[in-house]
């Protein structure tokens, strides 16, 4: 049986009733300033109780999408097994009556503790204005190493309904004004180029790979002036190649200003494709002739690397079919793959 807090064994101060926390100010103002700041280091010196999962909402200013798979399944065996072991920070909730709304950090405790199977979870309640709640939120997703430059422009431009200059923010966080520039920039780029950041960071967990690529690939917004649509099909290929690091971030500078400078982008992103695709046949070649007479890998290795290229000359192939459809011969070819990877997956 999990370890639960409530409101009658999580730790209250010295002297304080119920879910009040003792204090000794005259002045109410002053008192509620000093209770929330305790909130700051010490929780158990402000009010708490313990509420329904259910009723604890998000914070308005949280931009952070969602942890790694394998931090939150540690997260929910730990609430299985030992239950919450803190509480989370909450205020009433400004539009919806007899909810709580998240101001600091949470959201993942208590996702966590609902797929763990628990319904309520202890609270410590102060009263934060919006201002106060977004900064509040700001500061917890700062700390995460894993957050990602776009969920942080978010939060950037989130602040700004605030009256926050970038100066004013860089003061107030504790952040350099070009970063919160950087980030801001592409929190409002193109939907294509968001994604790339969140597949990067799925793919390989460095949640700041691509931020100067996604500047790059920003340039291509004017080609939209030729044709609507122009830029998106333009930087598909190229964020694909990034991704599965193709092309560096140099050459992606390079690659973007010929696209811009040129009257036929489309054929000029054709020559950018072959000549990646012939460096990654001679890069494979000179791995093959490396090998010389050492003695081959193990087969389960020699598989997980055929596939690996398999996979990237499928992708090549995506890239230069674009949205045409296959030829009668293309087709038969992809049936006949299809029908031997059923093969395999129903083994």
């Amino acid at each position: 049986m999990a370890k639960r807090f409530t409101k009658h064994n999580f730790p209250v101060p010295s002297g304080s009733g119920g879910t009040s926390a003792q204090t000794t100010s005259d002045n109410p103002e002053e008192e509620r300033t000093s209770i929330n700041d305790a909130a700051l280091h010490d929780t158990s010196q402000l009010p708490h109780e313990e509420a329904p999962l259910d009723d604890i909402l998000n914070s308005d200013y949280q931009t952070r999408e969602k942890m790694s798979e394998e931090k939150f399944r540690r997260l929910v065996k730990s609430m299985q097994e030992d239950g919450p072991q803190d509480t989370i920070l909450v205020r009433k909730h400004p539009t919806i009556p007899d909810k709580w709304q998240i101001v600091r950090g949470g959201h993942s405790r208590r996702d966590a503790a609902k797929a763990a199977g628990l319904t309520s979870y202890p609270i410590s309640i102060v009263d934060y204005d919006d201002k106060r709640s977004a900064l509040g939120t700001a500061r917890e997703n700062l700390a995460r190493e894993d957050l990602t430059p776009l969920e942080e422009g978010r939060l950037y431009l989130a602040m700004k309904s605030f009256g926050y200059t970038q100066e004013a923010l860089a003061d107030e966080l504790g952040i350099s004004r070009d970063r919160i520039k950087e980030c801001e920039a592409l929190a409002k780029s193109a939907p294509e180029i968001q994604e790339m950041i969140q597949r990067i960071k799925d793919l390989d967990g460095d949640p700041n790979r691509g931020l100067r690529a996604a500047k790059y690939l920003r340039r291509l917004d004017d080609l939209d002036k030729q044709a609507q649509g122009l830029a998106a099909r333009i930087r598909g290929p190229l964020i694909d190649a990034f991704i599965y690091e193709r092309i560096t971030t140099d050459e992606m500078d390079t690659a973007t200003k010929h696209l811009v400078a040129t009257d036929d982008p489309e054929n000029v992103l054709a020559a950018i494709v072959r000549s990646l695709h012939q460096k990654e046949t001679a890069a494979e070649q000179q791995a093959e002739q490396s090998k010389g007479a050492k003695e081959p890998p193990p087969p389960e290795i020699q598989r997980t690397t055929n596939l690996g290229l398999a996979t990237r000359r499928l992708r090549q192939f995506m890239t230069l079919i674009g949205t045409s459809p296959p030829s009668e011969e293309e087709r038969k070819t992809l049936t006949h793959i299809r029908s031997e990877i059923d093969a395999i997956l129903n083994r």
